[in-house]
């Protein structure tokens, strides 16, 4: 009987050694791609960042803004003539 006990208790021992072992690796590789997954986002945010930011800041962007708000008729007010054209004017 202790023949067994102690082969029983050798086996479950390796078990634990080997399901630790595993456990720190799995997490030795989380922890790296995680590193890397937060890398990659880091700069694909900062390329798009960069990207809408010289877009929006070009000089035909702040042209074409000005142009709209300088030159821009805006809304017809419900007292302007030509605001609906089937008006007569007769009230």
């Amino acid at each position: 009987m202790p023949t067994y006990l102690g082969f029983m208790s050798a086996m479950m021992t390796a078990v634990t050694a080997v399901l630790a072992a595993v456990a720190i690796g799995i997490g030795i590789v989380a922890a790296y791609t995680f590193r890397e997954i937060k890398d990659e986002a880091l700069k694909a945010a900062s390329k798009k960042v960069n990207e809408l930011v010289s877009e929006k800041l070009s000089d035909e962007a702040i042209k074409a803004r000005i142009d709209e708000i300088a030159f821009a008729q805006g809304p017809k007010g419900e007292l302007d003539e030509d605001f609906d054209p089937d008006d007569t004017g007769e009230r």
